[in-house]
């Protein structure tokens, strides 16, 4: 007559032995772990680490004395800080839905039975493929104040041309819509292989 083994609590006595794996096998994955860990650690936690340990001291062009927090205590009651702060947060609000909104509709589209959809691909893909050097270029030129594409097609429509980079209440939306065209093709799921 064949027994079960001994439970404690309902768990087969045998069963911690089974799926403990031995150190062989964790040395090898440790193995496998190792370069990516270096390289994190090399890129990522040692450099958070240290640039949190500079800030606690005072800087000129060397290291003076310490100060703890007080650094973080200027920064927290500093209006420069808050105010870029909101602007980033105002870009990541406007600019993140656009990008996923766009690059899916785009996607869906791009996927449809049209004639020349080779062409439209390409046009789509465009800025992924152009550098970013080049693409702020031609922006910088679209942008320009006097002599720009916008402001050219304002003044065919009898609009006055505007300073779209130089004017306060423009130069963001002008950015997001510059931000919207370069990585939308970034946001679609049409290619899991890649980033766009």
């Amino acid at each position: 007559m064949v027994t079960a083994p001994t439970t404690v609590r309902g768990v087969p006595a045998n069963m911690g032995a089974q799926s403990r794996p031995s150190w062989r096998e964790s040395g090898v994955a440790y193995l496998y772990l190792a370069p990516a860990i270096v390289l994190l650690t090399a890129f990522n936690f040692f450099p958070a680490a240290f640039a949190f340990y500079i800030s606690l001291f005072k800087w000129g062009l060397v290291q003076e004395e310490f100060v703890g927090l007080q650094n973080y205590v200027r920064l927290l009651t500093n209006e420069d800080f808050w105010a870029s702060l909101g602007i980033s947060v105002w870009y990541v609000i406007l600019a993140i839905p656009a990008e996923m909104g766009l690059g899916l509709l785009i996607a869906y589209l791009l996927f449809q039975p049209l004639r020349g959809r080779g062409a439209y691909r390409t046009a789509y893909f465009l800025p992924y493929i152009t550098s970013t050097v080049a693409a702020g270029l031609v922006w910088r030129w679209l942008y320009n104040s006097e002599y720009g594409l916008f402001n050219g097609l304002l003044e065919l429509a009898g609009l006055r041309g505007l300073n779209w980079l130089g004017d306060q209440a423009l130069a963001m939306p002008a950015v997001i819509l510059m931000s919207v065209w370069r990585d939308s093709c970034e946001a679609t799921p049409d290619r899991p292989e890649s980033s766009c």
